[in-house]
């Protein structure tokens, strides 16, 4: 996407987690063509693939998942997604990386407690030049 001087890459990757049964992912296929040095915002699915993928070879500025539903239900703050999940639900940053975990709309089950469907809004602002 192209405004004026500034440019951001958005990609998405197919599903790349620690419980997928078929990987699909491919992160050099995802990022093929893509002038590297650019703001990436990368579509990923499940989380576990900033931590272990993504994050590490600073691929992208910022990754937008999903996966978990914020477990479906929260109970004074604590969800069961905790207990498995290293990113399971809201804003993460190592280094200069960010991971949002949105718990989304839908879910496994129509079924939710404490744990309301969200649609994240994400305002970017340019780097003010020196």
């Amino acid at each position: 996407i192209t405004r004026g001087s500034e440019t951001i890459v958005v990609a998405g990757m197919e599903n790349q987690g620690k419980k997928v049964k078929h990987q699909r992912g491919d992160i050099a296929k995802t990022l093929e063509g893509a002038p590297q040095g650019l703001f990436t915002i990368m579509l990923e699915h499940d989380p576990w693939a900033w931590r272990n993928i993504i994050e590490p070879d600073s691929l992208a500025d910022i990754t937008l998942a999903g996966h978990t539903h914020g477990g479906q239900m929260s109970l004074c703050g604590l969800r069961p997604t905790m207990l498995t999940e290293a990113n399971d639900y809201g804003l993460y940053h190592k280094g200069t990386a960010y991971l949002n975990v949105s718990c989304g709309t839908g879910g496994l089950v129509p079924f939710r407690l404490g744990m309301s469907p969200e649609l994240v809004v994400i305002t970017l602002h340019s780097a003010k030049k020196k």
